[in-house]
């Protein structure tokens, strides 16, 4: 990502700051996203239990051994 900021930059005749401070509001929602998935994985797990890929989750967690 870095590498196509810097050339898109280059090509555009535009310094890196002025297109960096143009772009955090996108970071700061890829970044949310990733946040929200890794959080709460029935976000990222509802398509394939609708699309029968993967088996429900049962209501209960096995316990766990110590």
């Amino acid at each position: 990502m870095g590498n196509v900021l810097f050339v898109g930059a280059r090509v555009a005749g535009l310094r890196i700051e002025p297109v960096i401070s143009k772009l955090v509001p996108f970071l700061i929602a890829i970044i949310g996203g990733l946040f929200l998935v890794v959080f709460i994985p029935e976000l990222s797990l509802w398509l394939p239990r609708q699309l029968d890929l993967i088996a429900p989750q049962e209501d209960q967690a096995p316990p766990i051994a110590l």
